[in-house]
């Protein structure tokens, strides 16, 4: 679905409820670097955003996996996820006063 961000037209994915939402997380750290983490984590976010209230957030499905434990990389890793049958109780939507979506974190 194409909407409009910040006066741009970007391209997000729609998901229906009880729909299964899988990907993979990359992380690569630079050339003979290392990246020290706290553990790696997905989140996956339902939001309503009102217009009127710009910055306020009010998440309606909030769901987390987590992908790692702390520690270290030295080369790329890639994690796969899986959210099942996720129940998401509304529709996206983009509106003149109020922006509904979910998305991944």
């Amino acid at each position: 679905v194409r909407v409009k961000e910040n006066d741009q037209t970007v391209l997000v994915p729609l998901f229906q409820s009880q729909e299964t939402i899988i990907g993979e997380v990359i992380i690569e750290p630079a050339r003979g670097k290392k990246v020290e983490h706290n553990g790696v984590k997905i989140e996956l976010l339902g939001q309503i955003e009102l217009y009127f209230e710009r910055g306020n957030f009010y998440d309606f499905t909030s769901l987390v996996r987590e992908l790692d434990v702390p520690g270290n990389l030295y080369e790329r890793k890639t994690y796969p996820f899986e959210f099942s049958t996720v129940e998401m109780p509304h529709e996206s939507y983009n509106g003149i006063n109020v922006r509904l979506r979910v998305k991944a974190t």
